[in-house]
């Protein structure tokens, strides 16, 4: 294939006629998928789309927020990674929320209290595009992978043997994180694999055996088929996380035709003011991912 043909995921990508798949059925079939896209370019190009659903600080109703932003990482061109970005404003997530924003008298600002995960202030407009130069590569604080600056060398010690990679995750994990074993090792190594499929440049048959990996793995649940933030549709996995006694419900949603991930989302419950119960949680929404020869947007 050729190396400017950068993977555009559609509106609507098809879904196979798979019947009812379980998880592994679906994991591995997307490996397969995988292990076919293209492998090379001249920068590796991400676009996604991110939303965080949120209390509104006097807990009537849940706000969507939402922004959208696309990376531009130069392999033969060290510090001339660039990225773009907007915020896309904020709006009550529900018509349920919406009556009751209206009842608050219809803000078009939020202010939260210091110290709040977040920014202190939401407002409903969107913002201004912005781009300049990218600075951290793949960094991602709360990554297992990502978490420190990542190089292209380091990128290329992966290795793409399913065997091979776990032991290399396992090993990496235990590194950073300290000798333990059970349901946290499994959680993590099911973190590491996503990173590796939604986030890195690795080859293509690195990141199909991170699908490998994650069909190896207990407590992924096949959905069927799904609607994804955007409304796009694909074959949706999910799967639960238990920490500090809270249960998150996370969603990973996949393109059956390429294997390429949608979305990832993560729900948690949590109840308003007046005893309402919903959902708060975040998602990204993958627009673009794969390697092209077209130039990146410049000041």
């Amino acid at each position: 294939m050729s190396s400017d043909s950068l993977v555009r995921i559609s509106p609507a990508p098809a879904v196979s006629a798979m019947g009812t798949p379980d998880a592994r059925r679906i994991l591995l079939a997307a490996a397969e998928a995988m292990a076919a896209e293209p492998a090379d370019g001249a920068h590796w190009r991400t676009r996604v789309v991110s939303g965080r659903l949120m209390l509104s600080p006097d807990a009537r109703y849940v706000i969507l927020r939402r922004s959208t932003r696309e990376i531009w990482l130069a392999r033969q061109e060290p510090g001339r990674d660039r990225w773009t970005g907007r915020y896309l404003g904020a709006e009550p997530a529900t018509p349920e929320d919406v009556a009751a924003w209206q009842a608050a008298g219809s803000p078009a600002t939020w202010r939260y209290p210091a110290g709040t995960a977040g920014p202190a202030l939401v407002e409903a407009a969107p913002g201004e595009p912005r781009q300049g130069p990218h600075r951290v590569g793949w960094r991602d604080a709360d990554g297992i992978l990502t978490k420190h600056l990542v190089s292209w060398k380091a990128l290329g010690t992966i290795p793409a043997d399913p065997a091979r990679l776990r032991a290399f995750l396992v090993e990496h994990i235990a590194r950073e994180n300290g000798a333990y074993i059970g349901r946290r090792m499994e959680a993590d190594l099911r973190r590491a694999c996503l990173e590796i499929i939604a986030r890195l440049p690795v080859p293509p048959g690195v990141r199909a055996s991170a699908y490998q990996i994650l069909a190896s793995l207990p407590g992924m649940r096949a959905e069927g088929k799904v609607t994804d933030p955007l409304g796009r549709t694909g074959q949706g996995l999910s799967y639960q996380v238990v920490q500090d006694g809270q249960v998150t419900r996370e969603r990973l949603v996949i393109d059956p035709e390429s294997g390429l991930p949608l979305a990832e989302e993560s729900r948690r419950a949590a109840r308003t003011a007046d005893g309402r119960d919903v959902e708060v949680g975040s998602f990204t929404a993958y627009e673009e991912i794969g390697w092209t020869d077209d130039r990146p947007p410049t000041d």
